[in-house]
Protein backbone atom coordinates (compact mmCIF):
# COMPACT_ATOMS: atom_id res chain seq x y z
CA UNK A 1 0.00 0.00 0.00
CA UNK A 2 2.84 2.37 0.69
CA UNK A 3 4.22 1.77 -2.77
CA UNK A 4 0.82 2.46 -4.32
CA UNK A 5 0.56 5.66 -2.29
CA UNK A 6 3.88 6.84 -3.62
CA UNK A 7 2.75 5.98 -7.13
CA UNK A 8 -0.39 8.12 -6.79
CA UNK A 9 1.69 11.10 -5.61
CA UNK A 10 4.06 10.70 -8.54
CA UNK A 11 1.14 10.37 -10.95
CA UNK A 12 -0.42 13.59 -9.69
CA UNK A 13 2.86 15.46 -10.16
CA UNK A 14 3.48 14.00 -13.62
CA UNK A 15 -0.11 14.00 -14.83
CA UNK A 16 0.02 10.24 -15.68
CA UNK A 17 -1.61 7.09 -14.37
CA UNK A 18 0.19 4.51 -12.23
CA UNK A 19 1.36 1.39 -13.99
CA UNK A 20 0.89 2.85 -17.43
CA UNK A 21 0.74 0.09 -20.02
CA UNK A 22 -0.05 -2.65 -17.48
CA UNK A 23 -3.42 -4.44 -17.24
CA UNK A 24 -5.99 -2.44 -15.32
CA UNK A 25 -4.12 0.86 -15.66
CA UNK A 26 -6.43 3.88 -15.50
CA UNK A 27 -6.60 5.60 -18.90
CA UNK A 28 -6.11 9.33 -19.27
CA UNK A 29 -8.40 11.59 -21.23
CA UNK A 30 -7.08 13.56 -24.23
CA UNK A 31 -5.58 16.97 -23.57
CA UNK A 32 -8.11 19.68 -24.53
CA UNK A 33 -6.98 22.35 -27.01
CA UNK A 34 -5.59 25.65 -25.68
CA UNK A 35 -8.13 28.20 -24.47
CA UNK A 36 -7.49 31.83 -25.40
CA UNK A 37 -8.58 34.83 -23.32
CA UNK A 38 -8.98 38.09 -25.22
CA UNK A 39 -8.69 41.65 -23.90
CA UNK A 40 -9.80 44.67 -25.96
CA UNK A 41 -9.00 48.25 -25.03
CA UNK A 42 -7.25 51.54 -25.67
CA UNK A 43 -4.00 53.33 -24.90
CA UNK A 44 -2.92 56.94 -24.37
CA UNK A 45 0.55 58.41 -24.12
CA UNK A 46 2.82 61.38 -24.47
CA UNK A 47 3.19 63.16 -27.82
CA UNK A 48 -0.63 62.95 -28.12
CA UNK A 49 -0.40 59.23 -28.80
CA UNK A 50 -3.81 57.54 -28.89
CA UNK A 51 -4.82 54.12 -30.11
CA UNK A 52 -6.30 50.68 -29.61
CA UNK A 53 -4.81 47.58 -28.02
CA UNK A 54 -5.90 43.96 -28.40
CA UNK A 55 -4.27 41.25 -26.26
CA UNK A 56 -4.62 37.47 -26.38
CA UNK A 57 -3.51 35.27 -23.48
CA UNK A 58 -3.14 31.52 -24.05
CA UNK A 59 -4.12 28.96 -21.40
CA UNK A 60 -4.06 25.14 -21.51
CA UNK A 61 -6.03 22.65 -19.40
CA UNK A 62 -4.22 19.47 -18.41
CA UNK A 63 -5.19 15.90 -19.07
CA UNK A 64 -7.43 14.47 -16.33
CA UNK A 65 -6.80 11.17 -14.59
CA UNK A 66 -9.71 9.13 -13.22
CA UNK A 67 -9.09 10.48 -9.73
CA UNK A 68 -8.30 14.10 -10.64
CA UNK A 69 -10.07 17.27 -11.76
CA UNK A 70 -8.76 19.54 -14.50
CA UNK A 71 -5.70 21.57 -13.55
CA UNK A 72 -3.50 23.99 -15.45
CA UNK A 73 -1.00 22.13 -17.58
CA UNK A 74 1.08 25.01 -18.83
CA UNK A 75 1.26 26.52 -15.35
CA UNK A 76 2.98 29.88 -15.37
CA UNK A 77 3.86 31.71 -17.53
CA UNK A 78 1.73 31.20 -20.64
CA UNK A 79 2.15 32.75 -24.07
CA UNK A 80 0.58 36.13 -24.80
CA UNK A 81 0.49 38.45 -27.79
CA UNK A 82 -1.00 41.77 -28.73
CA UNK A 83 -1.65 44.28 -31.49
CA UNK A 84 -1.15 48.04 -31.05
CA UNK A 85 -3.09 50.18 -33.53
CA UNK A 86 -2.20 53.85 -33.97
CA UNK A 87 -3.05 56.35 -36.66
CA UNK A 88 0.47 55.79 -37.99
CA UNK A 89 0.08 52.02 -38.31
CA UNK A 90 -0.07 48.66 -36.54
CA UNK A 91 2.55 46.95 -34.36
CA UNK A 92 2.56 43.36 -33.11
CA UNK A 93 3.95 42.57 -29.66
CA UNK A 94 4.51 39.20 -27.98
CA UNK A 95 5.59 37.82 -24.63
CA UNK A 96 4.05 36.05 -21.66
CA UNK A 97 1.38 36.25 -18.98
CA UNK A 98 2.15 35.01 -15.45
CA UNK A 99 -0.93 33.18 -14.17
CA UNK A 100 0.32 33.36 -10.57
CA UNK A 101 0.94 37.11 -10.33
CA UNK A 102 -1.55 37.95 -13.14
CA UNK A 103 1.09 40.13 -14.79
CA UNK A 104 1.87 40.54 -18.47
CA UNK A 105 5.03 41.49 -20.36
CA UNK A 106 5.05 42.08 -24.12
CA UNK A 107 7.49 43.66 -26.56
CA UNK A 108 8.00 44.20 -30.26
CA UNK A 109 8.52 46.92 -32.85
CA UNK A 110 10.22 49.19 -30.34
CA UNK A 111 7.36 48.89 -27.82
CA UNK A 112 7.50 47.42 -24.31
CA UNK A 113 4.18 46.69 -22.56
CA UNK A 114 3.81 45.63 -18.92
CA UNK A 115 0.89 45.45 -16.51
CA UNK A 116 -1.53 43.17 -14.76
CA UNK A 117 -5.13 42.02 -14.68
CA UNK A 118 -7.75 42.41 -11.97
CA UNK A 119 -11.51 41.81 -12.05
CA UNK A 120 -11.68 41.60 -15.84
CA UNK A 121 -9.47 44.64 -16.51
CA UNK A 122 -5.96 44.44 -17.95
CA UNK A 123 -4.03 47.68 -17.46
CA UNK A 124 -0.51 49.00 -17.19
CA UNK A 125 2.10 51.11 -18.91
CA UNK A 126 4.07 51.02 -22.11
CA UNK A 127 7.02 52.70 -23.77
CA UNK A 128 7.61 53.16 -27.46
CA UNK A 129 9.84 54.66 -30.12
CA UNK A 130 11.10 58.24 -29.77
CA UNK A 131 10.76 58.13 -25.99
CA UNK A 132 6.97 57.90 -25.92
CA UNK A 133 5.49 56.58 -22.67
CA UNK A 134 1.87 55.86 -21.93
CA UNK A 135 -0.75 53.73 -20.28
CA UNK A 136 -3.25 51.17 -21.50
CA UNK A 137 -6.48 49.64 -20.24
CA UNK A 138 -8.47 46.77 -21.73
CA UNK A 139 -11.54 44.73 -20.84
CA UNK A 140 -11.84 40.97 -20.96
CA UNK A 141 -13.68 40.15 -24.17
CA UNK A 142 -13.29 40.07 -27.92
CA UNK A 143 -13.46 43.28 -29.95
CA UNK A 144 -17.08 42.51 -30.82
CA UNK A 145 -17.95 42.55 -27.09
CA UNK A 146 -16.20 45.84 -26.27
CA UNK A 147 -17.05 49.33 -27.57
CA UNK A 148 -14.10 51.74 -27.61
CA UNK A 149 -14.26 55.54 -27.47
CA UNK A 150 -11.26 57.79 -28.16
CA UNK A 151 -11.20 61.52 -27.53
CA UNK A 152 -9.95 64.32 -25.31
CA UNK A 153 -10.53 66.02 -21.98
CA UNK A 154 -10.13 69.47 -20.47
CA UNK A 155 -9.74 70.20 -16.76
CA UNK A 156 -10.16 73.72 -15.41
CA UNK A 157 -9.01 74.42 -11.85
CA UNK A 158 -9.01 77.83 -10.07
CA UNK A 159 -5.77 78.47 -8.21
CA UNK A 160 -5.17 80.45 -5.04
CA UNK A 161 -5.54 84.20 -5.70
CA UNK A 162 -2.36 86.19 -6.19
CA UNK A 163 -2.59 89.91 -5.50
CA UNK A 164 -6.33 89.64 -5.81
CA UNK A 165 -6.20 87.86 -9.17
CA UNK A 166 -7.52 84.30 -9.52
CA UNK A 167 -5.47 82.30 -11.97
CA UNK A 168 -6.88 79.32 -13.82
CA UNK A 169 -4.99 76.07 -14.36
CA UNK A 170 -6.00 74.32 -17.57
CA UNK A 171 -5.01 70.78 -18.36
CA UNK A 172 -5.86 69.09 -21.66
CA UNK A 173 -5.10 65.62 -22.92
CA UNK A 174 -6.18 62.30 -24.37
CA UNK A 175 -9.25 60.54 -22.97
CA UNK A 176 -9.91 56.94 -24.07
CA UNK A 177 -12.30 54.40 -22.59
CA UNK A 178 -14.18 51.22 -23.41
CA UNK A 179 -17.50 49.71 -22.36
CA UNK A 180 -17.98 45.95 -22.24
CA UNK A 181 -21.15 44.03 -23.00
CA UNK A 182 -21.25 43.11 -19.29
CA UNK A 183 -21.45 46.80 -18.30
CA UNK A 184 -17.85 47.04 -17.09
CA UNK A 185 -16.01 50.27 -17.98
CA UNK A 186 -12.30 51.00 -18.04
CA UNK A 187 -10.05 53.59 -19.62
CA UNK A 188 -6.90 55.67 -19.57
CA UNK A 189 -6.03 59.36 -19.95
CA UNK A 190 -2.81 61.29 -20.45
CA UNK A 191 -2.08 65.00 -20.23
CA UNK A 192 -0.72 66.86 -23.25
CA UNK A 193 -0.69 70.46 -21.97
CA UNK A 194 0.61 72.32 -20.05
CA UNK A 195 3.01 69.41 -19.55
CA UNK A 196 3.11 65.78 -20.65
CA UNK A 197 1.85 63.48 -17.92
CA UNK A 198 1.34 59.74 -17.92
CA UNK A 199 -1.11 58.44 -16.92
CA UNK A 200 -4.45 58.16 -15.13
CA UNK A 201 -6.68 55.10 -15.15
CA UNK A 202 -10.48 54.84 -15.09
CA UNK A 203 -12.86 52.10 -13.97
CA UNK A 204 -16.61 52.10 -13.67
CA UNK A 205 -19.98 50.64 -14.61
CA UNK A 206 -22.54 51.28 -17.32
CA UNK A 207 -26.28 51.42 -16.69
CA UNK A 208 -27.97 51.73 -20.02
CA UNK A 209 -26.41 54.73 -21.74
CA UNK A 210 -25.09 56.23 -18.48
CA UNK A 211 -21.57 55.64 -17.19
CA UNK A 212 -20.30 56.10 -13.63
CA UNK A 213 -16.51 56.45 -13.59
CA UNK A 214 -13.82 56.84 -10.92
CA UNK A 215 -10.12 57.42 -11.51
CA UNK A 216 -7.08 56.17 -9.65
CA UNK A 217 -6.42 59.83 -8.75
CA UNK A 218 -9.69 60.20 -6.87
CA UNK A 219 -11.82 61.99 -9.47
CA UNK A 220 -15.44 61.00 -10.14
CA UNK A 221 -17.05 61.42 -13.54
CA UNK A 222 -20.39 60.70 -15.17
CA UNK A 223 -20.78 60.18 -18.88
CA UNK A 224 -23.38 59.36 -21.51
CA UNK A 225 -22.94 57.26 -24.64
CA UNK A 226 -25.11 57.85 -27.68
CA UNK A 227 -24.77 57.17 -31.39
CA UNK A 228 -21.12 56.15 -31.22
CA UNK A 229 -20.09 59.10 -29.04
CA UNK A 230 -19.41 59.69 -25.35
CA UNK A 231 -19.61 62.95 -23.38
CA UNK A 232 -18.75 63.30 -19.71
CA UNK A 233 -17.93 65.65 -16.88
CA UNK A 234 -16.84 65.58 -13.27
CA UNK A 235 -14.14 66.60 -10.84
CA UNK A 236 -10.57 67.34 -11.83
CA UNK A 237 -7.96 64.58 -11.42
CA UNK A 238 -5.78 67.16 -9.67
CA UNK A 239 -7.28 69.99 -7.67
CA UNK A 240 -10.79 71.27 -6.98
CA UNK A 241 -11.70 71.93 -10.59
CA UNK A 242 -14.00 70.44 -13.19
CA UNK A 243 -13.36 68.16 -16.14
CA UNK A 244 -15.22 67.74 -19.42
CA UNK A 245 -14.50 64.98 -21.91
CA UNK A 246 -15.68 63.81 -25.32
CA UNK A 247 -14.89 60.82 -27.52
CA UNK A 248 -16.17 58.67 -30.35
CA UNK A 249 -15.82 55.17 -31.71
CA UNK A 250 -14.70 56.51 -35.08
CA UNK A 251 -11.69 58.26 -33.50
CA UNK A 252 -10.16 54.94 -32.35
CA UNK A 253 -7.67 53.48 -34.86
Amino acid sequence: MKIKGLCVVAAVAAGTACGSGSPGAAPTSPTPPPVATAFSGTLAGTSSQSGSLDVTVQATVARVNWFLVAVLNAQSPVAASGVIRLASGMTTVAGSYDTDSRSIALSGGGYTVSGGSNAGVLSGRYSGPDGVVGGFSALSGAASQVTRYCGSYLSVTPLQPRNGVVEIYREAGTFNLQVGSSGLVSGVYASITPAAYCCGFMTGRASGSSLSITTDEGASWTATVSGGSVTGSGSSPRGAGTTTATGSTSACP
